[in-house]
């Protein structure tokens, strides 16, 4: 079984009304925000359903786990840059990280990887919390969906990501020691998204 907390910014889109010299009303935009959530919430891992899970078996098709990526704010305030970071329990092998999952008394080395926006590009991310830079609303309008937020000049941009652990590598087929192994093993860990704007 996979599980991941999520630690997101979360943000709602709202304005903040103050009062000015005279009577007069303004209207001040709140600053861009940025959440993650899971597109399919696990609300046994958080009850306010900001947790994703997924299981597999070794073999077979990787563990999915879909997210969105929204990201709010005025036209002129676009994303420039986004990034991405997974971090969770991970190992080397032969020089190489991977996410570890444990159970039974034996640690497995699995890769992991993140398919990020509409044209799904693949980045390695292994668990160890690597900041990954991923196409931003500014500079990769494409691979992003762009909807009013139904506030006046206040813009949403949503982009998918899908965190992937890969099933299929014949890496997964041993311990970490080299051994053999049967069961079921574990992780857990956290995916954070930040972003900047001019």
């Amino acid at each position: 079984i996979v599980s991941l907390c999520l630690t997101p910014g979360n943000s709602s889109l709202a304005a903040d009304f103050c009062f000015q010299p005279g009577g007069g009303l303004g209207i001040n935009p709140i600053e861009p925000g940025l959440e993650i959530v899971p597109d399919n919430p696990d609300y046994t891992l958080d009850p306010d359903g900001l947790g994703g899970s997924g299981k597999g078996i070794i073999g077979e098709a990787p563990i999915e786990i879909p997210y969105t990526i929204t990201y709010s704010g005025a036209q002129k305030d676009a994303a420039i840059a986004v990034t991405v970071k997974v971090t969770g329990p991970t190992q080397s092998l032969n020089g190489v990280d991977y996410c570890a999952f444990s159970g039974n008394g034996f640690t497995v080395p699995i890769p992991g990887n993140v398919l990020v926006g509409k044209s799904q590009t693949l980045m390695a991310h292994n668990c160890k919390g690597e900041v990954l830079s991923i196409p931003a609303p500014a500079t990769h309008a494409e691979e992003w969906d762009k909807m009013s937020s139904g506030v006046t000049d206040m813009w949403l941009w949503k982009t998918p990501l899908i965190l992937q652990f890969v099933m299929d590598n014949p890496v997964s087929k041993t311990t970490y020691d080299g051994n053999s192994w049967f069961g079921e093993v574990t992780a857990q860990g956290r995916i954070d998204v930040s972003a900047s704007w001019n």
